[in-house]
């Protein structure tokens, strides 16, 4: 099953050695093989590097794993396929600008039915490929477009996340719903459950999604609402 890694600080970090383990898992070690990417979140826009190929055997991924990018908020993705083929247009993180903002978003699990349950339809002709997180991530820059006011300015923190929330547990309904998204100002986290990987094949979703680690300790992120 694809693999989520976020960092979120209060000030701008370089992230060497947890990069270099998370690309091993892009395929080496692990059977995430179908394409992987990076968001280096910098205020208003983001150094973004994806490839629909393995991790572990990218010349890019090694390049980018040994820069010296510092950012406070920084979302990684390594795929394993389940909706839409291993193409640029499927490969996670997805991007966006909103207001001369860059959104970025990635997913771990698989939606079933989320795209045909979709009351605006025309989000689908915005769909650079055919994933069901593509179309969860446009429904959800919808939904945070209809809570800003006239102009299309970006609603206030408290109520960005109100609006997460309730994406979150629309989307639960359909399927593994472990999120990564980040406006440029914040970095919103939902973990609920995934299927994890074992000597037998995959196994069916339970938590934990997600794992946290703050302050040098780990701790598990499930069956919990919002991390952010």
């Amino acid at each position: 099953m694809c693999e989520l890694f976020a960092m979120s600080s209060a000030s701008p970090t370089r992230v060497k050695y947890q990069l270099n383990t998370f690309a091993t898992h892009g395929g080496e070690r692990y059977c995430n093989r179908d394409g992987w990417g990076i968001v280096f979140a910098d205020g208003r826009d983001g150094h973004i590097f994806r490839e629909p190929r393995p991790a572990s055997d990218s010349a890019l991924a090694r390049m980018t794993a040994d820069s010296d990018i510092s950012c406070k908020y920084l979302i990684a993705h390594v795929r394993r396929a389940s909706v839409g083929k291993p193409e640029l247009r499927n490969t996670h993180p997805f991007r966006r600008i909103i207001s001369g903002q860059a959104h970025h978003f990635a997913h771990n699990g698989t939606l079933h039915g989320y795209i045909d349950s979709l009351t605006d339809r025309s989000l689908l002709s915005d769909c650079v490929g055919d994933t069901d997180s593509e179309a969860a991530f446009l429904d959800l820059l919808q939904r945070l477009r209809e809570t800003g006011d006239a102009r299309d300015t970006v609603p206030d923190l408290k109520a960005r996340f109100d609006v997460f929330t309730r994406f979150c547990a629309e989307a639960r309904q359909y399927g593994a719903s472990n999120f990564l998204y980040c406006d440029g100002d914040a970095l919103f986290i939902h973990a609920h459950q995934r299927r994890h990987e074992t000597s037998d094949g995959l196994s069916d979703p339970h938590p934990p999604g997600l794992h946290m680690r703050k302050c040098g300790e780990w701790a598990l992120l499930h069956d919990q609402e919002l991390f952010w």
